[in-house]
């Protein structure tokens, strides 16, 4: 076994030394900000920008949380929003956050807001109480913070997570990535970005000298060390992101072409893993722009370290970090050599309003500075399910029909001719449209209670069903596409609907006129209700009905009938 070791070594190190060296520019590099390092950041904000856009970098990572304890933390921005609780973690404001991301975007960058998940010493991955914690108090604030416009407070292009993995000792991935399906399904399109660890002893197994672990001994070691499995990862997020810092350290003294190595190495397996999830995940190595008692970065360095990444399949990489590159000029100017002049990366921006359920999105103030907004193409989530149409549009004006009332999140994904892209989304209101909200009959009088059903003029000519029940309205009936009634199905369910257009459901099934509504009526003689009813609610829902299929896009909002004595 030894020996098959051996030779699984060497032949992945030939594999990697048969790599051509590629010339090919970067589309999808970065630099990365740490506020803490120096303090307040807000009078330095436009020097940062212009600095990265000069090097012909496309994205800034802004460190925005910091985990101190379980459940523990510092929010390391403004509070913008005005809603963060201090019981979630202290508020350290070292950037006003809107202010940088707007700044940025007038010049073509990208910004994603890094935050660190777990920490050495604890908490740890199976602290399933601050898993719940960063998702649902940290992650909700920074990606579903809305203004009275309905759009994000804060309009990150992505979020990044460092420290998402347990710090040695042996272990499985499966909590990791039990928090990256969570995270995911919070944060919806949002583009997702992960550190995953990659130092020299991992990649180059202890003999630093470019003989490489196989990958499959690579991926057993980290997702046994720290619950990393690259490829599981890389079905969930969108960026890959191998810490390569230890290149240019003590591992490898001054030898730049071990070096150079090494970062072809760690590329070519990520970009393996990314090929065998079936990802189109992308991959962006940090490189080390920083010196101490571990080593030292010098021009010459980030030129190894970058050639390397992209010989072996990488999209670019990150410089870590701004504050500790800011005093050396020359770094800029290694980082500049391999990235195309200006950001590559659009910017996406989405405006809209709803009239009932249909939505009038407008993607028009997209932009991107290598190509024309002609050439850009447009894909909506309207639906919230977390999946682009398959179909693009030109920019500009559209219509869609949303989920049903409450408040929506719809996102687009602006997509530019070399496929790169970016992805923003905004929350839009859709009032009740079955009222009224409330009414009431007697058992003994009986009632009359008119419905009517507004979607708007979109959906004229769609049919729709009134359904009832005694049993409630949580957690309602669950159709395709993410359609929830908010209807429990019972025996009154099933009678109403044999009785669909007949007393007293006059008008329960049909279709929306031109004008964009339907109107009902639920009417009862005095002495017919059963005397079990009373003090019973009935609740009514329509659901949405396509001409063709019957399949559902949409449910209304539930009316609440009391049934008084």
């Amino acid at each position: 076994m030894h020996q098959l070791s051996r030779i699984s070594r060497t032949l992945a190190c030939a594999a990697l030394a048969l790599a051509p060296l590629s010339a090919q520019k970067s589309f999808d590099s970065s630099i990365g900000v740490w506020p803490f390092l120096v303090g307040n950041i807000d009078a330095d904000v436009d020097n940062i920008i212009a600095r990265s856009k000069a090097a012909g970098l496309d994205t800034i990572y802004l460190h925005c949380w910091r985990t101190t304890g379980s459940r523990q933390g510092e929010l390391r921005i403004q509070d913008e929003a005005g809603t963060w609780n201090t019981t979630w973690g202290t508020k350290a404001g070292l950037v006003t956050l809107s202010r940088f991301i707007d700044k940025a975007h007038a010049e073509g960058l990208q910004v994603v807001g890094v935050v660190q998940i777990f920490r050495d010493g604890g908490p740890y991955p199976d602290d399933l109480a601050h898993q719940t914690h960063m998702i649902e108090r940290v992650l909700r604030y920074l990606v579903h913070s809305y203004d009275v416009r309905g759009e994000r407070v804060y309009e990150l292009d992505g979020i990044a997570f460092d420290y998402v993995r347990w710090f040695g000792g042996s272990h499985s991935p499966t909590l990791v990535d039990r928090f990256l399906r969570d995270a995911r399904r919070e944060v919806g399109t949002m583009p997702l970005h992960a550190f995953v660890i990659a130092g020299a002893y991992a990649i180059d197994a202890g003999s630093y000298d470019n003989r490489f672990r196989s990958y499959a001994e690579m991926r057993s070691y980290l997702s046994q060390n720290y619950g990393q499995d690259w490829e599981s990862m890389a079905r969930v997020i969108d960026v890959l992101m191998p810490m390569a810092y230890t290149a240019n350290g003590h591992v490898y003294g001054n030898n730049l072409a071990l070096m150079e190595g090494y970062l072809r190495g760690v590329a070519s397996y990520g970009r393996q893993a990314i090929r065998n999830a079936g990802s189109s995940c992308r991959l962006v190595p940090a490189i080390r722009t920083w010196n101490d008692s571990s080593g030292t970065t010098t021009p010459q360095t980030i030129d190894a370290c970058f050639r390397g990444a992209m010989a072996g399949g990488a999209d670019g990489t990150m410089a870590f970090r701004y504050y500790t590159a800011a005093p050396n000029p020359t770094w800029f100017s290694a980082l500049a050599q391999h990235c195309d002049p200006g950001p590559d990366l659009p910017i996406a921006r989405l405006d809209g309003s709803a009239s009932g359920v249909g939505a009038a999105l407008d993607s028009s103030r997209s932009t991107s500075l290598q190509h024309s907004q002609a050439t850009l193409r447009a894909s909506f989530d309207a639906d919230g399910d977390g999946a682009f149409e398959a179909s693009s549009v030109a920019l500009g004006p559209v219509q869609r029909t949303l989920a049903g009332p409450g408040s929506r999140i719809v996102s687009v994904k602006v997509t530019d001719a070399s496929g790169r892209s970016a992805v923003t989304a905004r929350q839009i209101g859709v009032p009740a449209i079955l009222n009224p909200v409330a009414a009431q009959v007697s058992i003994q009088s009986g009632g009359n209670v008119f419905l009517r059903l507004s979607p708007g003029t979109s959906e004229a000519g769609r049919y729709y069903a009134l359904l009832t029940t005694l049993s409630g309205t949580s957690p309602g009936a669950s159709f395709d596409r993410g359609v929830n009634l908010p209807i429990n199905f019972d025996f009154l369910t099933i009678t109403a609907a044999g009785l669909l257009n007949q007393a007293p459901f006059v008008g329960w099934f049909g279709a929306i006129n031109g004008l964009g509504f339907a109107d009902a009526t639920f009417t009862v003689p005095g002495n017919v209700l059963p005397l079990a009813w009373s003090g019973a609610t009935l609740h009514v829902a329509a659901l949405d009905l396509d001409p063709q299929t019957f399949e559902p896009r949409y449910a209304s909002n539930a009316t609440a009938i009391r049934i008084v004595p």
